[in-house]
């Protein structure tokens, strides 16, 4: 038995290199496939036919092979396993195998066995038990809490097909009460009515009565049924795809019945029953937005072809009629299905390939594991790849067995990572419910322009939310006057893109901009990356291009610690408040973030789902990028690289560089930022054989006081003449600092302490002179991605360093706003890259990532660096990375690696080296 609180470990799906006893290896780099099949596994796209995809194997690879068959001769079982493995994984098996994703799983030995099976509902010709295995397969698999799956088309007709009806006038009736008698066994509450009515007795007092009765509750309702079935417009798809005159549904489906003339066409047959159950499938992905099952169910309804063979088996007939039904289907209909079927269709193709698929080819230059993974998905994205969308394609499966890195993966990733039902999904219907009462409130308000409410007030006193500058304010009481004075700049801008009347986009800066009122901590950095980008709208806004559009800029702000950047239960979800104006204010992306957390994770998620474009600036953990939907980009490194930079100049550029302790300061519970760059940090400066104590500092007064730190560190500096490595969140690095001041041993003889922080407090980026007076006890050294005011012959970093002063005199430009003025001008070149394609404007901020990704931009020299950002590169490679430290009132250079401002990539600097990404 289980403990409560044990680990559990799951049965895995793969137990050994080999496979079951008898089953073949699993191919090489499968895992990436995998991972590429599971984004689309569990949340569908809204707007276009999935492709097939089809995995092959030729029989004879592998180690022990002694030749290549031709093709088309046979397959070695592999592909056939995979589609196994992958049903395993759309299944919970901690909880008795429940399905996490509706599927179906279809193998042909199956099929073509005699005798009826449970899943097949009596139907014993191979063309309609691959449909009906499927449709009872889907119904038993969908996930607790999504309801239940209605497939009531299918259904209806799938019993004709099994009803004689005979001849004579009375056949369209006995049709009907077959199909009447079906209904009532989906709808219980009609049979419970029909047994009620039978159950009284029959004598003469009440045999009226209870006649009368069976009429009204039988009777009545069979006839509105039939009358329904007749003239219904949601069946004459079946007259139209028969090529029958008529609108009458039950006269056609006397054709259809079992002694009907139409029933020994198998391809017709099945057909016209798989696009009964593509209809019902489609309506059940969209229910109602009054109900909860309308969030619950983001996935789509996932088909597994084991053995996908020759022309004549089950799946592949199933495959044929599945491609031509959404080639012809709409064009026969009169009431065609109002999107694409959610259906996934993943196959093993164990036979020739078929005509109409195309085969994937791996890149020959390309030297990554997951070529064709990557090409995978493109095509599920809908990304121009240059071949048919929705089409049918062959993934050859590599040649080599698995080296174990496959099996490993998945053992340790066995199931889809499916969206968990939430309490939270009830508020959206409840919504739903209230929005016609919300039109009957903006009908009495129509004399005024739309104007969102998008400025809220939440339990920390701060102002969450969305402005253009002027419609509302985000800034709150005296802390809030930094914000306010930037939200005026901002709205004279936008004033003057309105009146001047030319065309233009919004990009917002999302981030947090405010602290709660309680507390201690300084503003936020992404003030300084705000700053960044006002200058970058206003230089923008004034040049001279051929037909450029206009920037107008929005302000989100996100709340302390990102706590109101994404779904919560304390407030409002500023992503979403974001994405309700992209038509409206033509939203072309979103810039900023500044912060690696988790909550800023789940917004650029939100936004990805809206297909609104993300780069970030000053986001820094590894995490952010490796987990972040592809349509995020961002203008910064990642601690990965900043570690080996801080190591490297500890271990040769310091003072007293000789592989010195070191104390790093970090937060264990802010895993995506402070514990990242602390773990990268460690294991990169003990490579120098170094040694380094951690020292806990937590961001929300939950760990050690800030007196006990301030101590250990002062004291682990002296005995030890160890350098401190902050990892810390800057806003509370000054209170540490001023603690430390006030420690009497942090000033222990006349050797001040050396700190380098990787994210030091924007009050000291803005004053060199206040960074290196405030604070007796040590020397400051901290991380940056430009040189400071130097410039280094950054002529991107001294133009925008020139335009921040003339714009605030009292600032100095830093990283932060440096990265908001590139980040802005990077879109603005993405737009004004894509105008072109659509000259009346007609595109939106999907279109605006597809510039991004491909070309993107290549070695634009920016003010925060050499940037080049698209399809490959998603951050920068190799982005500069600097050792800086405020000396005499200005910044002076002690380290710079990476590809600097004069396009040199030096492999060392002043004897040491420089690390990669």
């Amino acid at each position: 038995m289980t403990q409560e609180g044990a680990v559990r470990t799951p049965a895995s799906p793969v137990p050994d290199e080999t496979g079951e006893e008898g089953e073949p290896p699993l191919p090489r780099n499968v895992q990436y496939l995998f991972m590429r099949i599971d984004d689309v596994a569990v949340e569908r796209p809204a707007t276009r036919r999935l492709p097939v995809v089809l995995l092959r194997r030729e029989a004879g690879t592998g180690p022990q092979a002694a030749e290549e068959p031709a093709e088309g001769e046979g397959t070695d079982g592999a592909a056939s396993r995979m589609i196994t493995v992958y049903r395993d994984r759309l299944r919970r098996r901690s909880a008795g195998m429940v399905g996490l994703v509706p599927h179906a799983y279809v193998e042909d030995a199956a099929l073509t066995r005699g005798g009826a099976r449970d899943d097949d509902e009596g139907g014993a010709e191979p063309h309609i038990r691959v449909v009906s295995t499927i449709a009872a397969q889907l119904e038993r698999s969908m996930p607790p809490g999504s309801g239940t799956l209605r497939l009531s088309r299918y259904q209806t007709l799938h019993a004709i097909l099994g009803t004689r009806v005979g001849g004579g006038s009375g056949a369209r009736r006995r049709l009907r009460d077959r199909l009447y008698e079906d209904l009532t066994e989906r709808r219980p509450w009609l049979g419970r009515l029909a047994s009620l009515a039978e159950a009284g007795g029959r004598n003469a007092l009440t045999g009226v009565l209870l006649k009368l009765f069976e009429m009204l509750v039988v009777g009545v309702p069979r006839w509105v049924y039939g009358v329904w079935l007749g003239r219904s417009r949601s069946w004459r798809w079946v007259g139209a795809r028969l090529r029958i005159p008529g609108r009458d549904f039950l006269k056609v489906a006397m054709e259809l019945a079992a002694d009907g003339d139409v029933r020994h066409d198998d391809v017709l047959t099945q057909r016209i029953l798989l696009m009964a159950l593509m209809r019902d499938l489609d309506e059940a992905a969209r229910p109602s937005r009054l109900w909860v099952h309308r969030v619950r169910r983001p996935w789509p309804f996932v088909v597994l072809l084991a053995t996908v063979g020759d022309e004549d088996s089950p799946s592949r007939r199933f495959l044929d009629n599945y491609v031509s039904a959404g080639e012809t289907g709409s064009s026969a209909s009169s009431s065609p299905p109002p999107s694409p079927p959610p259906l996934l269709v993943l196959g093993a193709l164990t036979g020739k390939v078929p005509s109409y698929a195309v085969a994937l080819t791996p890149d020959p230059e390309s030297k990554r594991p997951d070529d064709l993974a990557v090409q995978v998905r493109d095509l599920y994205a809908g990304r121009s790849t240059g071949l048919p969308a929705g089409g049918v394609y062959v993934v050859p499966l590599s040649k080599e067995d698995d080296d174990g890195a496959a099996e490993q993966w998945l053992r340790t990733t066995f199931e889809v990572p499916a969206r968990e039902n939430r309490h939270g999904d009830y508020v959206r219907p409840i919504l739903s419910m209230l929005v016609p009462l919300a039109l009957v409130a903006g009908a009495l308000f129509a004399v005024h322009p739309w104007r969102p409410s998008a400025c809220q007030e939440v339990t920390t006193g701060e102002i969450v939310g969305v402005t253009d500058g002027q419609e509302c304010s985000l800034a709150a009481g005296e802390k809030g006057q930094e914000l306010r004075d930037l939200e005026q700049k901002v709205s004279e801008q936008n004033r003057a893109v309105e009146k001047e009347g030319k065309p233009y986009r919004s990009v917002v800066f999302f981030a947090p901009l405010s602290v709660s009122t309680d507390s201690g901590e300084t503003a936020p950095n992404g003030l300084q990356g705000l700053r960044g980008a006002i200058i970058a709208q206003a230089q923008l806004n004034r040049q001279e291009v051929k037909r450029p559009m206009r920037i107008r800029l929005l302000i989100a702000n996100a709340g302390q610690y990102f706590a109101y950047g994404a779904q919560n239960s304390d407030g409002p979800d500023v992503a979403q408040e974001i994405i309700k104006r992209k038509d409206h204010d033509r939203i072309a992306a979103v810039i900023g973030i500044t912060q690696s957390r988790p909550e800023s994770l789940r917004a650029i998620g939100e936004l990805d789902a809206a297909q609104i474009p993300v780069v970030g600036i000053s986001v820094t953990g590894s995490e952010m990028l490796d987990k972040a939907p592809d349509r995020y980009f961002q203008v910064s490194p990642q601690n990965r690289r900043i570690a080996k930079v801080i190591a490297e100049f500890l271990a040769h550029h310091a003072p007293a560089s000789t592989t010195r302790p070191a104390v790093v300061v970090y937060d264990p519970e802010d895993t995506y930022f402070s514990k990242d760059l602390m773990t990268k940090f460690t294991e990169a400066y003990t490579a120098y054989g170094a040694t380094v104590e951690e020292v806990a500092y937590s961001e929300k007064d939950n760990g050690p006081s800030t007196d006990g730190v301030a101590r250990r560190i002062c004291a682990r500096a002296r005995n030890s003449g160890a350098f401190v490595v902050y990892a810390g969140r800057s806003a509370v690095m000054p209170d540490l600092l001023g603690t430390m001041q006030s420690i009497g041993e942090c000033h222990m003889n006349d050797t001040k302490i050396d700190v380098l922080a990787e994210s030091p407090p924007a009050k000291f980026l803005e004053d060199p002179a206040l960074a290196e007076n405030a604070y007796s006890f040590m020397n400051l050294y901290y991380v940056g991605f430009n040189a400071g005011g130097a410039g280094a012959g950054n002529d991107g970093y001294d133009h925008f360093s020139s335009q921040f002063k003339d714009r605030f005199p009292a600032g100095q430009a830093n990283s932060d706003a440096a990265g908001g003025y590139d980040a802005l001008r990077v879109v603005s070149q993405a737009v004004n890259g894509t105008y072109p394609k659509y000259p009346d404007g007609s595109f939106g901020p999907n279109e605006v990532y597809g510039q991004l990704y491909d070309p993107g931009v290549v070695d634009y020299l920016g003010a925060s660096g050499v940037l080049t950002l698209n399809k490959n590169d998603r951050f920068p490679a190799r982005k500069a990375v600097y050792i800086l430290r405020p000396t005499g009132g200005k910044v002076d250079t002690l380290m710079a690696c990476g590809r600097l401002p004069d396009q040199s990539d030096p492999s060392t600097w002043q004897g040491g080296s420089c690390p990669g990404d």
